[in-house]
């Protein structure tokens, strides 16, 4: 897209990539120097991946990009701590900025057989599903509100971290098996359900005497 031509104190920024890429090719034909990105992937967005799995795959994806570009490595504005299952993209975003030609796939099975001794499968299974189920966008509120669909999922979440309950009890007790446990009744507290319709609402409201 072509950047918007500049007019004094009326700047408006852009909320896509392409325009933002005009305005990066505009900027490095006036200036031909080292350059990096400053971005946000654990600032803001892996709120709305409780399982760190599938920011970790774009983490590793948007990296790669970066040479085409013409910029050289990432600031990453995040929190320092964000760790919670887990410090996958963390690992991810340092080994990737290291090399590359990097298989994202490797990384999370190596991450995960030295993170979750016994029962690495079982780990990568259960956080696989729960960032399937999860989504970015929505908890950063992007997108309508009233959403069944990610209601339903979130539903499916629940139940999800119920049934992973029983199986979490079992294994070795090891600071990431023990904060994955503690996560697992952490995300149970995020139920988004449908709201009613608003004709059952008026209902309800008759019905309580509250007019």
């Amino acid at each position: 897209q072509p950047a918007p031509e500049f007019e004094l104190n009326h700047l408006q920024f852009p909320h896509d990539i392409e325009t933002n890429l005009s305005f990066l090719k505009d900027w490095q034909k006036m200036a031909a120097c080292d350059s990096f990105v400053y971005d946000y992937p654990l600032g803001r967005a892996h709120y709305g991946d409780p399982s760190y799995v599938g920011i970790s795959r774009i983490i590793c994806e948007d990296l790669k990009f970066h040479r085409a570009m013409g910029v050289n490595g990432i600031d990453s504005c995040q929190e320092l701590r964000a760790c919670s299952p887990n410090m996958l993209p963390n690992y991810v975003m340092g080994y990737t900025l290291w090399n590359e030609e990097a298989d994202v796939e490797e990384l999370i099975q190596e991450y995960f057989q030295a993170a979750y001794p016994a029962e690495p499968q079982l780990a990568q299974d259960y956080l696989e599903e729960l960032s399937e189920l999860s989504s970015c966008d929505y908890l950063n509120g992007k997108g309508p509100r009233i959403n069944p669909d990610m209601a339903r999922r979130m539903g499916e979440i629940t139940a999800l971290c119920r049934c992973m309950e029983e199986p979490l009890q079992h294994t070795p007790d090891t600071p990431h098996w023990n904060a994955l446990r503690h996560h697992n009744q952490y995300i149970r507290h995020l139920r988004f359900r449908p709201l009613p319709e608003p004709s059952s609402v008026l209902l309800q409201r008759g019905a309580e005497g509250s007019g």
